[in-house]
């Protein structure tokens, strides 16, 4: 069984201000390449089979791990061999 879930980060983090630059706009008029790196965060735990796969103390922006597990997704089902990544936050310290 595979467990997805995140929660916001907290009031005054750095990664709740993705929350509040993508507000000083219009989000629908993001480019792909900001909402996949830029926007958003969260922190993210992902478990399968109770194997913790990524810490819920981790930073993601959801739209980069969104296409990355559905780029595995379509790679499974077509029988091929998968494998996700993301960014996540490496270049971050939060």
């Amino acid at each position: 069984m595979i467990h997805l879930s995140f929660s916001l980060p907290e009031p005054g983090s750095p990664w709740r201000k993705t929350w509040e630059g993508a507000k000083q706009g219009d989000p629908a008029g993001l480019a792909e390449i900001d909402l996949r790196y830029k926007y958003f965060g969260v922190n993210v735990a992902m478990l399968v089979d109770n194997v913790e796969v990524i810490s819920k103390r981790r930073f993601v922006t959801p739209v980069d791990l969104a296409l990355s597990l559905s780029h595995a997704e379509r790679r499974i089902s077509s029988g091929e061999d998968a494998a996700f990544g993301f960014t996540g936050s490496e270049g971050r310290s939060h």
